[in-house]
């Protein structure tokens, strides 16, 4: 769900995608090769979807760049790391999900998630405005649930997003920059838990909000209810 209605004016500021493939050729360990493949991916996207039309009725999609690294672990690094370099001073960190370093023991996709395909560069277009129920709220871990019983069903389309939240944070400052819970939602990167050291064992997600003008990757309960969050969906 979007919580804006059909006929709002409202633009999110989403950076272009094309502006977005520039913004990856300063990625590290990324080839033209890659860069040319997430090209392609963005024109068969575009062939698709009328990205403006569909826009009028869904003002969250946006296309995204998600690159994945050798393993989960690593890709949450790597687009934290991309958060860093957009954000710079103004970025802030739940650091306690990092203090004992990452590995599988710390971040896992949850069941249902598309296959991660390593070291590939992948373009979503994704609705991250999806999920969003600013009047009763959503509870995290039943949105995760049903996705893990519906997995087979539902393919890749329209299951939860997870480093491409992270992606987009980096892609897209305008956008963390007008999150309010309001008007335009918090993002929970619902796709993925994390186990952090102190807290119940995988009862967080990632979620990303402004922070100081730039922009904050902590975590929320997943067993709790939200009513200024999205949960967004890949739509491809």
């Amino acid at each position: 769900m979007t919580a804006l209605s059909v006929a709002s004016p409202f633009i999110v500021n989403f950076t272009p995608w094309w502006k977005k493939l520039k913004q990856l050729k300063k990625y590290p360990g990324l080839t033209q090769d890659d860069i040319d493949f997430a090209r392609a991916q963005t024109d068969e996207i575009m062939m698709k979807h009328d990205l403006d039309n569909a826009r009028k009725t869904q003002p969250f999609l946006d296309i995204v760049y998600t690159v994945h690294r050798a393993t989960v672990p690593a890709t949450l690094i790597y687009l934290r790391d991309r958060m860093k370099d957009a954000h710079g001073s103004q970025f802030w960190q739940w650091d306690a999900a990092y203090a004992e370093g990452v590995d599988d023991k710390r971040v896992k996709l949850i069941p249902g998630s598309p296959e991660f395909i390593p070291n590939r560069v992948i373009a979503q277009l994704i609705d991250f405005g999806a999920n969003w129920e600013p009047v009763n709220g959503l509870v995290c871990s039943q949105v995760q649930a049903k996705q893990a019983n519906q997995a087979e069903k539902l393919k890749r389309a329209k299951l939860l997003a997870g480093f491409g939240v992270l992606a987009n944070a980096a892609q897209s400052k305008g956008w963390v920059r007008q999150m309010d819970g309001q008007r335009v939602p918090y993002a929970l990167a619902a796709a993925l838990l994390l186990n952090v050291p102190g807290y119940d064992e995988w009862s967080s997600t990632p979620r990303v909000c402004p922070f100081d003008g730039g922009a904050c990757l902590d975590g929320d309960h997943v067993g709790s209810t939200f009513r200024q969050r999205a949960m967004p969906v890949c739509m491809e």
